[in-house]
C-alpha cells in the first residue's frame, strides 16, 4: 500500500478508464485525492477504483456515463455542481473546455 491517505480533497475525472484520464487518476490518487471516476466502461472503472482504493487509501466512486449523451452529461453536471468538496474537475467537457478546471 502507498503512504498516501485521503486528503479530504475530491476530484472528478472524465475519461478515467484509459489514456490521459487514467494518468490523471493515478497521479491524483497518489496525492491523496478521493476520486469520482467517469467513463463509459463500467467494468474498467470498477477495476480501477478497487485498485486505487487498495493501493492509495482513498475513496473512489464510479460513474458510468457517456458524455456525448445529453442525459448522462446532465447527470454528471448535476453531480459535479452539487459536490461542495469537489476541488478539481479534469477534462471539463462539462463546461465546454478541454482543460483542467480548479475551484
Amino acid at each position: 500500500m502507498s503512504d498516501a491517505v485521503s486528503s479530504g480533497r475530491r476530484a472528478l475525472i472524465t475519461g478515467a478508464s484509459s489514456g490521459i484520464g487514467m494518468v490523471y487518476v493515478e497521479r491524483l490518487a497518489r496525492e491523496g485525492y478521493d476520486l469520482i471516476l467517469v467513463a463509459r466502461r463500467r467494468d474498467r472503472l470498477v477495476d480501477l477504483a478497487e485498485k486505487l482504493k487498495r493501493g492509495n487509501g482513498i475513496a473512489a466512486e464510479v460513474v458510468c456515463a457517456d458524455l456525448t449523451d445529453k442525459q448522462d452529461l446532465a447527470r454528471v453536471e448535476t453531480l459535479a455542481g452539487g459536490d461542495e468538496a469537489l476541488s478539481l474537475l479534469q477534462k471539463c467537457r462539462l463546461c465546454g473546455l478541454s482543460a483542467v478546471c480548479v475551484n
